[in-house]
């Protein structure tokens, strides 16, 4: 399935105009269950919906330039 590239303008804009909240932060392990360790930073776009519900997840994997 090809996602048309508005799909992309459009999720880039919903980003760059919302508050990113990181609520388990890469290395952290998951509230409920332990065996879950976080690889990656995991949050989600502050007041896109009900948090821990139907809001807007993101993971984000950041990396650095040598």
């Amino acid at each position: 399935m090809d996602i048309d590239e508005g799909f992309w303008i459009a999720l880039d804009e919903l980003v760059s105009k919302s508050e990113i909240i990181i609520d388990r932060p890469k290395g952290t392990r998951h509230p409920k269950y332990s065996d879950i360790l976080y690889d990656v930073d995991y949050g989600y776009l502050k007041d896109t919906a009900e948090r821990h519900f139907n809001n807007e997840k993101i993971s984000m994997k950041t990396t650095v330039d040598a």
